[in-house]
């Protein structure tokens, strides 16, 4: 193992420093860094907490109001779903017809917004080297904040239902959540080195992330059962607001590249933005080096070349030899490294990261439905305190084995233990049928989180610097088509055999993730083999 020292020096002595305004890509991260990171990490903990205690609100407004709709029942606090094992109970029968309707419109929903959210990202993610981190963030939260405005004066004055979709589409169109991840994924990015701390930064943000939505999931809980609906929407209109304030203040903009007002650059067209997102995956010309763009001729910063310099060293040392000398000679060398086609290594890293995100993205709430229902029936007090538990162990159980084992092992086979742990996980929970192996099933999957962490990190570190908000776009495209396609096979899946093997479902998690942690091997050779094979043209001085 090489230290966090050896990894940020260059590695071809007699080289000119690769020039970046960056500092985290050649001295680690300095105090600024870590004040961006906090910042950074911050904001996305105010959005997941509106985030959760929007969707915890949303669902059960929806149940309320249809339900007053068609039983006549008040809607102004939350109600409760029961869980009856007599199918002709005529309460069972009322809710069954409440929450097909809630499912069909949440459907719709998310359909709304996932759908055009596909296009947007690829349009904002494509620009967002030249527009900047700063305009990202205020963006994305702005879209946020209309969604959340146009709710609310649904709650406040029993409007239509259907006036939820523009607040939806506007959402979508403007900016969300996935542009969010978006922005802070690409932040971090600048911040970091393209090393192991940039894996940690990401890590950390999911972590914080993970801490803020059991915040928001236990205050949102108490707060719609004390007050009602429309308050809770209220007040995530007003977080949103302030996010957009804090947004406004502290981000300060990280990248170089932003595109000036008074430039005479040109904006890309949308087929040219999808070719900047996914150029990575069909274009030969896309260098992969860490920390070497195209302008640049030096060397890269990254521990797999280290092998060229020693070989280099090892000539001259051969030369100075030859002539008689025992004294080491220090190279001077001129010229630029000749990557290999990256294109396998591009397409395979999007294709483990879309296994690792799948299974948590499709899933949504059918893990909710299946302990609500026989044999467990849980409330939803146990339901929150089961998930506030799991996320909290998970996230930070991730975090500090994350850290130990990069100390020992590669931390491209830390992401094959995580990919394991979820497919073991899932089995667990495929079988069980008491509470006991509920809860074994977060213990067992303790680790799952660290395969998309340890994916998306190694493909960040690997990207050129100017193309971290190409690649980061393309990430959250795929996150978002895993939601909408995850759902579709998952939820139909889980209806088809509710009645004769109600684990099935998971089971066909389970084995996505088996699937991800042989292609994650497969990745590994990939990438090593794509550092064995680059050449390096350009002229060696030795001894005269």
């Amino acid at each position: 193992m090489t230290s966090d020292k050896e990894e940020i020096q260059p590695l071809l002595r007699g080289l000119p420093d690769v020039p970046s305004n960056d500092v985290t890509r050649n001295h680690g991260i300095s105090k600024r860094n870590i004040r961006n990171l906090i910042v950074a990490n911050t904001i996305l903990g105010l959005v997941a907490i509106s985030e959760i205690m929007f969707v915890m609100d949303l669902t059960q407004y929806l149940y309320a109001r249809i339900s007053s709709q068609l039983y006549g029942s008040n809607f102004s606090s939350p109600v409760r779903q029961p869980c009856s094992k007599n199918a002709s109970s005529p309460e069972l029968a009322k809710a069954n017809k409440v929450q097909a309707l809630v499912s069909s419109k949440l459907l719709y929903l998310g359909l709304s917004i996932n759908l055009p959210s596909l296009f947007t990202t690829v349009l904002i993610g494509a620009n967002s080297d030249r527009l900047g981190r700063r305009f990202l963030f205020f963006f994305s939260i702005t879209g946020l904040f209309c969604r959340a405005c146009v709710t609310t004066a649904v709650a406040f004055f029993d409007l239509d239902l259907n006036w939820l979709f523009v607040g939806f589409v506007l959402n979508a169109f403007i900016g969300g959540t996935f542009t969010i991840t978006l922005a802070v994924n690409s932040y971090t990015a600048d911040n970091t080195p393209a090393s192991r701390a940039r894996t940690l930064a990401i890590g950390l943000a999911g972590a914080a992330a993970a801490v803020a939505m059991v915040a928001g999931s236990l205050g949102g809980g108490y707060f719609i059962q004390l007050v009602g609906f429309s308050y809770p929407f209220l007040a995530v209109s007003g977080l949103v607001l302030l996010t957009l304030i804090i947004t406004a203040v502290c981000i300060e903009e990280t990248n170089p590249e932003v595109l000036g007002p008074g430039s005479d650059r040109q904006w890309p067209t949308p087929w040219q933005a999808v070719k900047s997102v996914f150029g990575f995956y069909f274009s030969k010309s896309v260098s992969a080096e860490p920390g070497l763009t195209s302008e640049t001729t030096t060397s890269a910063v990254s521990v797999h070349e280290s092998r060229h310099q020693r070989d280099i060293h090892d000539i001259m040392n051969n030369q100075s030899r030859l002539a008689g000398s025992n004294e080491s000679v220090e190279p001077a060398v001129e010229g630029q490294w000749n990557p290999t086609d990256r294109r396998p290594e591009y397409i395979l890293g999007i294709v483990v990261f879309f296994f690792s995100v799948l299974p948590e993205l499709g899933l949504g709430t059918i893990d909710m439905l299946y302990v609500m229902n026989a044999p467990f029936c849980w409330e939803a007090k146990k339901i929150g305190t089961y998930n506030t538990v799991r996320g909290l162990l998970q996230k930070f159980v991730s975090l500090a084995a994350l850290r130990g084992l990069s100390a020992v092992v590669r931390e491209e086979w830390v992401g094959v233990l995580g990919f394991l742990s979820m497919a073991c996980g899932f089995v667990i929970m495929g079988l069980a049928d008491r509470d006991w192996m509920m809860y074994l099933t977060p213990a067992v999957g303790l680790l799952a989180s660290l395969a998309s962490i340890v994916v998306k990190s190694i493909m960040s570190q690997r990207a050129p610097p100017g193309k971290q908000g190409s690649l980061f776009a393309g990430l959250s495209v795929l996150e978002t088509a895993c939601m909408v396609l995850g759902g579709l096979i998952f939820n139909n899946v889980y209806s088809a055999t509710v009645t004769v093997f109600r684990g099935a479902t998971f089971f066909l998690t389970s084995a996505i993730a088996a699937l991800g942690a042989l292609l994650m091997v497969a990745y590994i050779v990939v990438i090593r083999r794509s550092d064995n094979c680059r050449t390096y043209t350009g002229t060696i001085q030795g001894p005269s």
